[in-house]
């Protein structure tokens, strides 16, 4: 009996010292919404018992435990759960509990804490702290889901991280305009929302909603206070060229918001920014200090006397973006490239864009460049994947901030529309498109298809002569049997003073086009030949014309290479005129007039 007991109280200790869970839930809206990366609260017993740390394991995978007691643990759910029925356990000691049932979601939004949303100086708005419209505001949430960069669960990150979805906000009924939505500093799965308080907002307690992806986390509200409806307000400032481009020194920038257009003025980092262009009350173009400092900042806006509040910038040693509308990129005669004017391989094209650093000589703020100033740093330039040489890369001159890079299309691009890339500082552009086409017909040279001679500047070519062009891309397929009078193949033309040669063969595997020489042309002088392919016209030739330019067609003896015997028949026969051993080697029959 004795011993029965003391197994008893054994198991009973056991039993005592097994973790158990009793809920779980979301910690900004207590209730059962739970998403990947989601801030945790596990009630329940046992979870420190024999001092060993607490393991949360949802969906096979480690949570993040931020803090712990008997009777709680706040975790991060781990940043990669798939959605659907998922389970979690607490493990202490090698005891595991009781698996608790959970259904995970992209997003499980929730405010965060009893007052979420702060001022600027990260003031709780209250009764006595009211907002007024136009003033940027913060708010702190949960489950906004997974940034980019991703940050590793548990863990804190010490910069902000942007949310791969931005979210929206209302207050009052009334869209609020987002500046940013990010991973906070120095907290675990905790994220922070930047808004401003939108116009026309009614003065008192309103409510504020935040959706993300279909998601809505359950209201909050803050109090409005009366304000001018005049100040100006800044809700988001982009790279000009690109709004996926960071920003940089010196870079051009729209600055976005409301009340903006009364004399303004703009600062960045306490130094001025140069305004371009007229300004809106909605939008300015600006240009960034260009000694303004690396790293976190803040822009304000001045304007009508008053002074917006400021808006969180980070700054980057280069934030390269190419213009992509109408001009972004010219061929050499400034046209715009487009799907009717495509860049051709070895054409030279320049672009223009923003943010690529220092140049020698430099400008200042707002001044006009001048000369061609290079760039300091040496950038590198992708078309299609395929490395492309440049010739120029620097500020564009009579203009201020706006760069360009001349160069050119790689001849192995394909045709179609090709991704373009920068790097420069180590720090790559937005993806840019450019249209280009397949490669345009060259030259390689002329002979008389007879004779086999060279024409050239000393031997002109007779009109009616039936001559032999050499070039490269002028086709995909060999033609098959005689085009003749047909004057293009596959798109592909001969033109002489404009005018289209008939065509025999056109042989893009050999780079050969057999023709005839049109009839019309005068028998001195000079022609310009240009040959056609789908893509456009190649270079132009000056082709000297003569009178006569005899040539006579051969027929080569296959047992002797040096050996060739004129292709000519016996007068009013079909009897071809070859030495017998030619005829043999031919499989001729022999004629009656044929002589050893």
């Amino acid at each position: 009996m004795r011993k029965l007991s003391a197994l008893s109280l054994l198991f009973a200790a056991f039993a005592a010292a097994q973790p158990s869970i009793t809920s779980v839930v979301n910690a900004g809206s207590n209730d059962q919404r739970f998403c990947d990366g989601l801030l945790i609260l596990i009630t329940g017993n046992n979870f420190t018992v024999g001092g060993g740390p607490p393991t949360v394991i949802a969906g096979s995978q480690t949570a993040g435990v931020v803090t712990v007691n008997n009777n709680q643990i706040v975790a991060e759910l781990p940043l990669t759960l798939s959605s659907g029925p998922a389970t979690l356990t607490v493990n202490v000691n090698g005891l595991a509990s009781a698996p608790y049932n959970l259904t995970i979601d992209n997003f499980a939004p929730a405010f965060y804490g009893s007052t979420p949303i702060l001022d600027a100086k990260f003031n709780p708005i209250t009764s006595t702290n009211s907002a007024v419209p136009g003033q940027a505001v913060v708010a702190y949430l949960v489950g906004l889901g997974q940034t980019n960069p991703l940050i590793a669960v548990g863990t804190a990150p010490t910069n902000p991280a942007p949310t791969t979805t931005l979210p929206t906000v209302t207050v009052g009924g009334i869209s609020a305009p987002v500046t940013s939505s990010v991973a906070a500093v120095n907290a675990v799965a905790l994220y922070q929302v930047n808004f401003t308080v939108p116009s026309g907002v009614p003065v008192g307690n309103q409510d504020v909603l935040l959706s993300i992806a279909g998601k809505s986390a359950p209201k909050t509200t803050m109090f409005i206070a009366a304000g001018s409806g005049t100040n100006p307000v800044v809700t988001s400032v982009v790279n000009a060229a690109d709004s996926r481009a960071g920003l940089s020194p010196g870079v051009l920038a729209i600055v976005n918001g409301q009340n903006l257009g009364s004399s303004p003025a703009v600062s960045a980092g306490g130094k001025a920014a140069a305004l371009i262009g007229a300004a809106t009350q909605t939008q300015l173009t600006v240009q960034l200090p260009v000694d303004l400092p690396l790293g976190a900042t803040t822009l304000t806006v001045v304007a009508g006397g008053q002074t917006s509040a400021p808006i969180n910038l980070t700054i980057d040693g280069f934030s390269p973006a190419f213009f992509t509308g109408t001009g972004g990129f010219q061929d050499a005669s400034t046209q715009p490239i487009t799907g009717t004017n495509p860049a051709a391989p070895g054409k030279i094209v320049v672009g223009h864009l923003v943010g690529m650093g220092a140049t020698t000589p430099s400008f200042g703020t707002g001044q006009v460049a001048s000369g061609q100033p290079k760039t300091v740093a040496n950038p590198t330039i992708t078309v299609g994947n395929k490395s492309a040489d440049y010739s120029y890369a620097g500020l564009t001159p009579g203009f201020i901030g706006l760069y360009q890079i001349n160069f050119t299309i790689p001849l192995d691009v394909a045709g179609g529309n090709q991704d373009v890339v920068l790097t420069i500082g180590g720090t790559a552009t937005p993806p840019a498109q450019i249209a280009t086409s397949t490669l345009l017909p060259t030259f390689i040279g002329f002979r008389n298809a007879g004779s086999g001679q060279l024409r050239d500047s000393t031997h002109g070519v007779a009109p009616n002569t039936f001559l032999s062009i050499y070039a490269s891309n002028i086709g995909t397929s060999d033609s098959q049997g005689n085009l003749f009078p047909a004057t293009t193949y596959q798109g592909t033309q001969v033109l002489f003073n404009g005018t289209p040669a008939p065509l025999y063969n056109v042989l893009p595997s050999v780079n050969l086009i057999n023709l005839v020489v049109p009839s019309e042309l005068p028998e001195t002088g000079t022609n310009v030949v240009t040959i056609r392919n789908t893509t456009g016209a190649g270079q132009n030739l000056l082709l000297t014309m003569a009178s006569a330019d005899v040539g006579v067609f051969r027929v080569p003896d296959p047992a002797n290479a040096n050996r060739q015997s004129a292709a000519a028949t016996i007068a009013n026969t079909a009897w071809y005129v070859l030495p017998a051993a030619v005829a043999t080697e031919y499989k001729f029959a022999p004629c009656p007039a044929a002589s050893p």
